[in-house]
């Protein structure tokens, strides 16, 4: 696609976001499968990636692209949990109220979704009790969902006290048994992943956090966190290279001068 063409989408989605259900958003049929729904988020995604406009001439576009790419995730994020996806039918064809899913149910499960936001919005600011917390509420609405399960694992591991060794005890190894078992079973979500190597990073478990990053990355190859996580580790990795004959050689001349 030029870049004419994929200027004018940008502009016609962001005209039609309001008038456009989750389905026609993502381009996808009312009752599309979720490998479907899943691939289609994955293809938006990448081609409407926000870093691909950064620095594009009209500036503009860039808030344009930051709110497609907010509705994408937020159409991926109901339409892939079964629960949020039921309720969202439901809203949209106007019968909840005598559809199988109450609007007491719609209101539980919308809760869960805020409560979720805030577990994340707290853990950005190291506030993990408090995450917890919220993911604890998110996780009795919302029990099977990867996210909500493997970031609840993850805000516990960090609420325990860590000893002088660094390490947090028999309560911090089953949680990252934990991690690890999502992890595996989550071949479509970079989160378990992501969220392992983190913990594994705090563990100085360098190879393990580094195999960990590289599974989230090759899940989502745009998940900015992995990148970032993976770019951190990696240094640190070549920081911890031994010198070698040649690098010490040079130290010792620039010392002497």
């Amino acid at each position: 696609m030029d870049q004419d063409a994929i200027v004018n989408e940008i502009r016609e989605r962001f005209d039609n976001m309001d008038a456009q259900d989750h389905y026609a958003f993502l381009g996808v049929e009312n009752d599309a499968e979720g490998k479907t729904i899943h691939a289609a988020y994955r293809g938006l995604a990448r081609r409407l990636h926000v870093d691909r406009f950064r620095n594009h001439q009209d500036p503009d576009l860039l808030p344009m692209v930051e709110a497609i790419n907010k509705r994408i995730n937020e159409a991926f994020s109901t339409l892939n949990d079964a629960k949020k996806r039921e309720a969202y039918d439901a809203e949209i064809s106007g019968e909840a109220e005598q559809d199988s899913v109450s609007s007491s149910e719609i209101e539980e499960i919308f809760a869960a979704e805020d409560a979720f936001r805030r577990g994340k919005a707290f853990i950005e600011r190291g506030e993990f009790k408090n995450a917890h917390e919220r993911f604890a509420i998110s996780l009795k609405v919302n029990p099977d969902d990867i996210d909500t399960q493997a970031y609840h694992t993850f805000s516990g591991y960090m609420c325990l006290p860590v000893s002088s060794t660094g390490r947090r005890g028999p309560e911090g190894d089953k949680l990252v048994t934990d991690l690890r078992k999502l992890s595996k079973e989550a071949k479509e979500n970079p989160t378990p992943a992501l969220l392992l190597g983190k913990v594994l990073k705090l563990e100085k478990d360098t190879e393990g956090a580094t195999r960990a990053f590289r599974r989230a990355l090759n899940i989502d190859p745009n998940n900015k966190d992995a990148q970032r996580e993976m770019r951190l580790v990696m240094s640190r990795k070549d920081d911890d290279k031994p010198a070698s004959f040649m690098d010490k050689i040079a130290a010792f001349f620039t010392k002497k001068r």
